[in-house]
């Protein structure tokens, strides 16, 4: 994809903040049908950062969403490792090819650009090392691709999704303004999520249900 970040090139100048990019895309998607494809090319260079942070933002919440965690958590873990093997970012034809429904696109692209327009007030570019080097931006899609697959597991439980999203999105965050402090919080919620993980397969999912309702009973 041409004007993609490659390794060992000068990252690419901006002249719009992410919030700005999906707003402008919201505005064209109004007008006629999307597809996964066109999105990524609307979305440029910051189509990894901006089309993955859209794709995990909908699991931002306690309650499991088994529906649709594994097609969707099956393309992050997808563009995770094109991510960290340094590839461009890409989709098979055959999603590429795939219709959005605009009203579903519209609602995922608002929803993001409130999000990053709140994150705005705090990001800039800093700590820029994790974010432009090859071994950082390896790192980032390892996380990604792995909390993807955490997200993917069919575990009727609360927050089976919340944690891995959280960690994508932070990520993906970081990303849009290689802002590293970002990206360092999404780093302290993979090990988080981790942690939530091994503890359900050491103890079983009762450890979950049984903090959940001590917190809420």
């Amino acid at each position: 994809m041409q004007g993609a970040f490659k390794v060992g090139h000068p990252p690419p100048v901006h002249t719009r903040r992410p919030s700005e990019e999906l707003h402008l895309i919201n505005v064209k998607v109004r007008e006629g049908e999307a597809t996964l494809g066109g999105l990524m090319v609307e979305l440029r260079d910051r189509a990894y950062s901006l089309f993955i942070l859209m794709l995990a933002l909908p699991f931002c919440t306690p309650l499991p969403m088994l529906g649709v965690s594994m097609p969707l958590g099956a393309v992050i873990g997808y563009l995770g490792v094109r991510l960290a093997l340094g590839m461009e970012p890409k989709l098979p034809r055959r999603l590429r090819a795939r219709p959005v429904p605009p009203r579903l696109l519209g609602s995922v692209l608002r929803a993001a650009e409130r999000l990053l327009r709140w994150l705005e007030r705090f990001m800039r570019p800093r700590f820029e090392m994790i974010t432009l080097s090859w071994p950082g931006r390896a790192a980032i899609g390892g996380m990604i691709a792995a909390s993807s697959l955490l997200l993917m597991l069919p575990l009727p439980i609360p927050t089976s999704n919340f944690f891995p999203a959280v960690t994508i999105v932070c990520l993906a965050a970081g990303l849009t303004e290689n802002d590293g402090a970002v990206v360092i919080v999404g780093i302290a919620f993979f090990v988080l999520t981790l942690a939530l993980f091994g503890a359900i397969a050491f103890f079983g999912t009762g450890i979950v249900e049984s903090i959940w309702s001590g917190w809420f009973a």
